[in-house]
């Protein structure tokens, strides 16, 4: 439903009388359907006696009929509008067009890609449900008093003219016309032939008739049918060509069986519908919830492609699904494109079908590029290949990216520019993940308070990773690596800022941050880890992210010498684990307290190391600055720099400032003071399990270790101030 405006009295009468204008032709088909069946009539000495018995001049009759051609009725030629019919609509036309909106008809033609013959078997059939005595003439001409809805039969009569038309008319009335398919029109299912089959329309079709405001795709819809964008072409890819030449083939009937694979970061998909589509084939999903009979009689009544995803076929729930769908495909010719991450060529399947494939690799940066430029022209080149350096999106991913971009700027009138690393991460992240929480990245360089040459070195890998398909593609490394991507390792003690340096990547490639949950990762099942660890690395590829591994050494760690079973199972999933990240095309960050627990295997595969340490006093000091709001009610005499003194980290810092904070407010001060923090800071001692000494505390008071009041808290010494 189209909300943006309600339809005024003025469209409604329009459509009103375009419904109308268009019923004309009909009432002089029905005239003519009227005068033949009257002549029928008249010929018989006895016609009230058709509805009990067929007498001897009624079969005479019958055998006369069924000499004649259906399409030789002549119903079908008085469809057509007049001249000045025509100019009439042509005014109605204009009228709707200067209220915004299109004349009803035309926008359920072009919906749905109908033909005029479909419009006029709706309309036939929309008919009954305006006037009554449109109920009562269609029994007279069906010769049925209880016939008071068009058959499929007298639909056909009423539209055609020629016998190829019947015949296609015929075809296009049956279960699998696009009329019947998205549920317009809806046919009876009493015993008979599909001729005397009745048609009504649809109850919720008649209000998209009458009121212009209503989009008729809101009611109906083509659930096999793939949409395909328009600027989707063989020439979107790589090996455009070929897939060309597959188009062709698949066109002109020489190849019936395609099969398009490529790794998880190919655009299969796209090339999919883009085959299909230069093919000049409409392409059709085979739907779980359709047997593939019912799906193959589809496809061929509309002259289709069928897609047929592979992992459906590969699936090992369902092992004798593969050999059941590759002999149905042996005994027909409907054209079938495969596709998937593994190929599926059964060899008698091959044996009988013509057979053509294409391999597809990730984009090119080169390629990607230019279909940035392409999708989002206001955008200059560099600009672009940026873009597609952190984004190495399909063109159908790209579309979206560009449609909410349009989307946005009409919505907003531009009074907000569209972020277009914000609309890739909505349009890439198609799911929330099961074993990795997106992380929205919303602390920049300036929150990374490091040593300068860990920082440097922190903030060289975002420009890495920007630079990498450059030095991968266009400089020829990429052919020397084994996965392409970019690996970092990122150790030392807890709250040093591994994690923070992660987020500031990801802020600094404006990407999103998928952080792996252990929890749901690691399975006590055999097997189930290394299926976890490859869906969290495919969702990390999907959403074009960064991986983000946290305590690291749980997973990575050595592998020991097997002396059970269960250690041969953990050495399997350490092995799986060191495969799959290094076949990561991507950016993956691992942290980990412990450098010496990661297994030598997978520090050789890191490209950057690095170690961070414990915050020094130049460090801690800024660290302090940034620990308080500007909003944070911070006493005037409290002495940051006294507060650096104490050994902390900048998680620790942190830490004290919020419990110093919650200290003051529960207190009722309005103010934090040296005191609140004084308390917090023991309570921080205390959950690292570390003791603060008179001497420690001294530091940033400035006072002197005998000051202080030494007392016991489970079990350790700590200091406070004297009250």
């Amino acid at each position: 439903m189209n909300h943006a405006a309600t339809p005024c009295a003025s469209a409604v009468e329009i459509a009103l009388e375009h419904l109308a204008l268009r019923l004309q032709p009909l009432r002089r088909a029905l005239q003519l359907a009227v005068e033949e069946q009257k002549r029928l009539n008249a010929a018989l000495t006895r016609p009230d006696l058709k509805s009990y018995c067929i007498t001897d001049p009624h079969v005479d009759q019958l055998l006369e009929q069924i000499g004649v051609p259906p399409a030789r009725r002549g119903y079908g030629a008085a469809r057509r509008l007049r001249d000045d019919e025509e100019e009439c609509e042509a005014r109605l036309r204009a009228r709707a067009a200067a209220l915004g909106f299109a004349l009803p008809l035309e926008a359920l033609a072009a919906a749905f890609a109908l033909d005029t013959s479909d419009v006029d078997a709706l309309l036939a059939c929309a008919a009954c449900e305006l006037h009554p005595a449109y109920a009562r003439i269609f029994a007279f001409v069906q010769d049925d008093v209880t016939r008071q809805l068009p058959s499929v039969d007298l639909l056909c009569a009423l539209t055609a003219e020629t016998d190829p038309q019947w015949v296609a008319r015929r075809r296009a009335l049956g279960a699998n016309g696009t009329l019947r398919r998205v549920g317009l029109l809806l046919a009876d299912d009493t015993p008979g032939p599909e001729l005397a089959r009745a048609c009504r329309l649809a109850p919720r079709a008649l209000q998209p008739l009458t009121d212009p405001g209503c989009d008729w795709r809101d009611g109906f819809c083509d659930a096999t049918r793939v949409s395909i964008a328009a600027s989707l072409t063989t020439e979107c890819f790589d090996e455009g060509p070929w897939l060309a030449e597959i188009a062709g083939a698949m066109g002109s009937g020489k190849a019936n069986l395609v099969g398009i694979w490529g790794e998880p970061a190919a655009p299969v998909e796209d090339a999919v519908k883009a085959v299909a589509q230069a093919a000049g084939r409409p392409l059709r999903r085979w739907l779980p919830e359709m047997d593939l009979p019912q799906t193959l009689a589809l496809t061929a009544d509309t002259g289709s492609v069928l897609w047929v995803d592979a992992r459906r076929l590969q699936d090992e729930a369902h092992p004798q699904l593969a050999d059941q769908v590759a002999a149905q495909l042996e005994c027909n010719a409907v054209p079938v494109i495969v596709s998937g991450e593994h190929a599926w060529r059964p060899t008698g399947l091959l044996a009988v079908r013509r057979y053509l494939e294409a391999v597809l690799n990730a984009p090119a940066l080169q390629t990607c590029t230019r279909q940035w430029q392409r999708q989002l022209p206001t955008i200059d080149a560099a600009a672009a290949q940026d873009l597609a350096a952190r984004y190495r999106m399909p063109v159908g991913e790209q579309l979206a990216v560009a449609q909410a971009a349009r989307t946005q700027g009409e919505a907003l009138d531009g009074r907000r520019p569209a972020r277009l690393g914000e609309l890739c991460r909505m349009v890439a992240q198609k799911k929330a993940g099961r074993f990795a929480r997106a992380v929205t990245p919303r602390r920049g360089a300036d929150d990374l308070i490091l040593p300068e040459s860990i920082r440097n070195q922190v903030l060289e890998i975002p420009r890495f990773y920007r630079s990498l398909p450059r030095v991968n593609e266009s400089w020829g490394f990429g052919r020397l690596m084994s996965g392409g991507g970019l690996k970092a390792l990122f150790t030392g003690d807890s709250g040093t800022g591994k994690t923070l340096a992660a987020e500031v990547i990801a802020h600094e490639l404006d990407l999103p941050l998928l952080k792996i949950d252990l929890a749901q990762l690691v399975s006590k099942w055999v097997g189930e880890t290394e299926k976890n660890i490859d869906a969290a690395f495919r969702e990390a590829e999907a959403c074009h992210a960064i991986l983000f591994f946290d305590e690291a050494d749980t997973l990575f760690g050595k592998r020991g010498e097997i002396h059970q079973s269960s250690d041969r199972y953990a050495a399997l999933e350490v092995g799986f684990l060191l495969q799959r990240v290094e076949s990561f095309g991507g950016l993956a960050v691992l942290a980990s307290n412990l450098h010496d627990e990661i297994d030598p295997a997978f520090i050789r595969r890191f490209h950057v190391l690095l170690n961070f340490p414990r915050p020094q006093v130049a460090e801690r000091l800024r660290l302090w600055a940034r620990a308080f709001p500007a909003d944070a009610p911070l006493h005037p005499g409290v002495d940051l720099s006294a507060l650096a003194q104490i050994d902390l980290t900048g998680a620790g810092i942190v830490s004290v400032g919020h419990t110093a904070a919650l200290i003051a407010a529960d207190a009722g001060g309005d103010c934090i003071t040296q005191e609140h923090l004084g308390a917090a800071i023991a309570r921080q001692f205390h959950r690292e399990a570390r003791i603060l000494t008179p001497v420690d505390l001294a530091k940033f008071r400035g006072a002197a270790p005998q000051a202080m009041h030494p007392h016991r808290r489970d079990g350790v010494m700590t200091a406070s101030l004297p009250r």
